[in-house]
């Protein structure tokens, strides 16, 4: 670690290079390399050797860089434009050539960031052999521009940010496939339909072709195409409607065997899989019931990932949901054909997965309520390997925590919202309504006698619930 950290101040300066280095924006996929982002300057750590190579070049801002899958090139954005660099000779190579202060490669419009990524600036994907780079391409010329003040720092800054309100114009954004050996974009054609969203890009396998997502701007028609890399000709695959909306998941999922992938919908009125064919025909619903599949956490609520992993060779399909109960996140697996649905992990909680990428071990970050997070390792049958971090109970000795404990609350059609009361004596408790989140304030005098309540009520979002079986301190 010392000569790591010496090692990137020699380039990076001391100003933001403490005694010990941050987690890297990412790892090669042979775990031999890792990047850095330091004052906008891209550096690049060879893990055997503990030394820094610096990527940057100039006094321009780099951002968003990204491995190949081979791990001999790092793309990554500047001034709008993306860029390659070779690691073995150390040589950058400009791919694209019109980015400008309303045109953008590669990186996102603060509407698409904010609202359809997630708060991350994802906006291009390596193909699988390495070879070329799909991109979104953002037009905001045409959307207003807003001016806010940022008051956090001593001296106060205007920040002028496109930012369309409701009715107003939204970027107009285009995939692009830019090849690496000949610098030319390959426009996907996305004619047969307009479409207000351009939420989803992912590459299939074989490296051929592209998945792109479009979506209505009432939200109520999703759309996926698959698009061939040489000429941008699109087919359309398969179109989700609601009449409320759609929501967007990040749980398309193709399947080594070129004729399978995995799609989630809520067309029932729950959240469930579903296998179909490269041709948009169903094959077969996989998880059923009257309950949902759920992210188990580690992104904001309106990014839905809840496959956590595939494993083929044993047909296992590994994925979180509130089976259990509304108020809980647990693993399951199950067969693609929809047999052997089986809980894997143990204990009423919250679980947050994350799994190998052989879908053979998993992360569990496990708390309740009532007991700190605790981080384990575990096989994909669920076997205990290894206990990383112990909940810290012990720093919470001294205090006289009232802890929470979830009641419910009948709705108008039966349905019993879960909520969650609290006590904090000389304080105050509350109570957390899940749908219409509402909280129940009763403050406490110092007789220790309680005083009158009042509620007000909260901004809430569909499916964001507030009430979960998790810690929150």
């Amino acid at each position: 670690m010392a000569h790591a950290v010496s090692s990137l101040k020699e380039l990076a300066g001391d100003s933001e290079v403490k005694d010990a280095l941050p987690w890297p924006s990412s790892f090669d996929a042979a775990g031999q390399k890792a990047v850095y982002v330091i004052k906008g300057k891209i550096h690049l750590l060879d893990l055997a050797s503990a030394s820094f190579t610096r990527v940057s070049n100039g006094d321009v801002e780099d951002k968003n860089p990204a491995f190949s899958p081979d791990g001999r090139s790092l793309a990554f954005v500047r001034s709008n434009d993306i860029y390659v660099y070779d690691i073995a000779s150390r040589q950058e190579k400009r791919l694209t050539t019109d980015g400008s202060a309303t045109t953008l490669n590669g990186t996102l419009s603060w509407v698409y960031w904010e609202e359809i990524m997630g708060r991350r600036d994802i906006a291009y994907w390596w193909s699988p052999d390495s070879q070329a780079i799909a991109y979104l391409q953002t037009d905001e010329s045409k959307v207003p521009v807003s001016t806010f003040v940022d008051f956090s720092p001593v001296d106060q800054r205007i920040i002028h940010q496109a930012y369309p309100k409701a009715g107003e114009h939204n970027p107009d954004v285009r995939v692009g496939v830019v090849e690496l050996s000949t610098g030319v974009t390959r426009w996907v054609n996305l004619s047969d339909k307009p479409y207000e969203w351009l939420i989803r890009v992912k590459w299939l396998p074989d490296s051929r072709n592209v998945a792109v997502e479009t979506l209505n701007r009432p939200q109520t028609e999703l759309r996926l195409y698959f698009a061939d890399r040489a000429s941008g000709a699109t087919k359309p695959i398969l179109t989700e409607t609601d009449p409320g909306w759609v929501n967007v998941t990040d749980d398309l999922q193709f399947m080594h065997d070129g004729q399978h992938f995995l799609w989630t919908s809520e067309r029932t009125g729950y959240m469930h899989l579903y296998r179909y064919r490269m041709d948009g025909a169903l094959e077969n619903q996989v998880t059923k019931g009257d309950w949902a599949l759920a992210s188990s956490g580690g992104l904001p609520f309106w990014v839905r990932q809840t496959v956590v992993g595939v494993d083929e060779k044993n047909d296992w399909i590994y994925f979180t949901s509130l089976k259990e109960s509304s108020v809980e996140r647990h693993l399951y697996r199950i067969k693609s054909d929809g047999t052997q649905m089986t809980r894997i992990d143990e204990g009423a909680g919250t679980h947050g997965i994350s799994m190998a990428p052989n879908a053979q071990y998993y992360f569990d970050t496990y708390s309740t309520t009532h007991s700190l997070p605790t981080l384990q390792l575990h096989n994909a049958d669920g076997k205990l390997q290894a206990t990383l971090a112990e909940p810290r109970t012990g720093q919470l000795a001294q205090f006289d925590l009232q802890y929470p404990e979830l009641f419910t609350v009948p709705a108008a059609d039966g349905f019993p919202m879960p909520g969650a009361d609290s006590e904090t004596e000389g304080l105050r408790s509350f109570a957390q309504i899940s749908c219409n989140y509402v909280r129940v304030w009763r403050p406490i005098r110092a007789d220790g006698q309680e005083c009158l309540e009042s509620a007000d009520a909260v901004q809430q979002y569909p499916a964001a619930e507030r009430v979960s079986l998790l810690w929150r301190g």
